[in-house]
């Protein structure tokens, strides 16, 4: 149970449901960086808005790999929403 269910927008914690990408993750640190270098949707748009880490927030945590799929899948349904272009909850 070391898993969370983060958001990174320009506005972290509002608008989840729509705005924003939505991931999981065991190390935030980690997963920013990995984010900030890849050429992925979030990636470019992390750097062209000059985001930092303080545009991430965790909305869940103290989970198992399943239960935060789970919640992923939940949040993002189905394809291209917000900065996510695939569907949540794939492991």
């Amino acid at each position: 149970m070391n898993y969370i269910v983060y958001h990174i927008s320009d506005n972290p914690g509002k608008n989840y449901l729509t705005e924003g990408y939505i991931g999981i993750t065991k190390n935030e640190g980690d997963r920013w960086a990995q984010h900030s270098r890849t050429d992925s949707k979030i990636g470019e748009h992390i750097r062209e808005n000059e985001w930092t880490v303080d545009n991430m927030m965790t909305l869940f945590s103290g989970l198992t790999r399943k239960q935060a799929l789970w919640i992923e899948k939940l949040l993002r349904p189905k394809v291209d929403i917000g900065l996510n272009v695939a569907p949540g909850g794939n492991p």
